[in-house]
């Protein structure tokens, strides 16, 4: 037998499952590459002046509310890194906190309840702004 490991929840812990094949058996880990990480400023700017697209906070002009949809646990999203920085420039552009919802897209998984929110954007963003889930 062949054993690999495998992350999986990552959301509730850093645990690798064991999974076991025959030798016989052709078998490929392919791991998931990530860049480096480009640090808080490196997002802001990505965000502030994204490319082929006006930035957010023009497009947010004369508008007076925003829905940012966000995926579930079932995706590794750094959802809390990015969520502060596209708030800052809807805020820019004009939108206010109390007029942006979050809205957890969870496709045909379950509902998100609060500790998974809290998880994926944070416990700050949960308790100030409208939160709510897609089902």
């Amino acid at each position: 037998m062949s054993t690999y490991q495998i992350p999986w929840a990552c959301w509730y812990s850093k645990e690798k499952l064991d999974i076991h094949f025959p030798d016989d058996w052709n078998v490929s880990l392919c791991e998931m590459k990530g860049g480096p990480d480009i640090g808080e400023e490196a997002i802001r700017q990505a965000i502030a002046e994204p490319i082929g697209s006006p930035p957010l906070r023009d497009l947010a002009k004369n508008r007076r509310s925003a829905a940012i949809l966000v995926d579930d646990l079932s995706r590794p999203t750094p959802a809390f890194r990015l969520l502060p920085h596209v708030i800052e420039e809807l805020a820019a552009g004009g939108i206010s906190e109390e007029n942006v919802t979050i809205i957890g897209a969870v496709a045909a998984h379950r509902p998100m309840i609060r500790e998974d929110f809290v998880m994926k954007i944070g416990a700050d963003l949960v308790d100030r702004m409208r939160v709510v889930s897609h089902y």
